[in-house]
């Protein structure tokens, strides 16, 4: 008897899936979409009836979704701080020194910074913009996020402060390197490789 009830539960909860599967990638078109506005023209200039008509919906019909422009924010900045730990985690580090590990972390943050350009440029640009409830929380995960490539650089440059290690990695994973992808991206192997060598210089300087 049991079993005669299995394919009578499994149905429902099929459909179920596949209507939160639905919701979902509409939510992650709803992102890209966004992410793709604030990128181009900032955070404020943008409202929630022009996300929802160039996600192809009207307006009203975002709320369904995410309750205002700041959980949009909010989501896009997760997104983000979810493919930077993803990416580092990803890491193989057997038998390279601290040194090529931290040119690994370079590389690899020049690429997925280039694959989801719009989501990382709105994470380093539009950090100002989130709710002050939110904020401490972020700070702590952007920080975590770092802190991998901190104590690396503690390890290769001992003479170094924890606090001045942070500055730097600051600057140069969420400044130089975002910013020139923002700016000009690095679409080609050479121009990868010089952005690479520029980001490893001033991490050594």
């Amino acid at each position: 008897m049991i079993s005669d009830d299995i394919p009578a539960l499994r149905a429902p909860l099929q459909k179920i899936g596949k209507r939160a599967q639905k919701v979902q990638d509409r939510k992650d078109h709803i992102l890209v979409t966004a992410a793709r506005l604030f990128r181009e023209r900032g955070y404020h200039a943008v409202s929630m009836d022009e996300i929802g008509s160039a996600s192809g919906m009207t307006g009203p019909a975002m709320y369904k979704y995410f309750k205002d422009k700041a959980a949009i924010l909010i989501a896009i900045l997760e997104l983000g701080t979810a493919i930077a730990k993803q990416a580092i985690a990803s890491i193989d580090t057997v038998g390279l020194s601290d040194l090529e590990i931290l040119a690994e972390h370079v590389r690899c943050y020049i690429e997925f910074t280039g694959e989801t350009r719009d989501a990382m440029v709105v994470t380093v640009r539009e950090a100002n913009n989130i709710p002050e409830w939110y904020r401490p929380g972020f700070l702590d995960e952007q920080r975590a996020v770092r802190e991998a490539e901190v104590n690396l650089l503690i390890r290769i440059r001992p003479e170094l402060t924890r606090s001045d290690a942070r500055y730097i990695c600051t600057n140069v994973f969420q400044g130089l390197i975002s910013s020139s992808v923002y700016l000009y991206p690095a679409d080609s192997e050479n121009r990868r490789s010089r952005l690479s060598a520029m980001a490893m210089a001033a991490l050594l300087a």
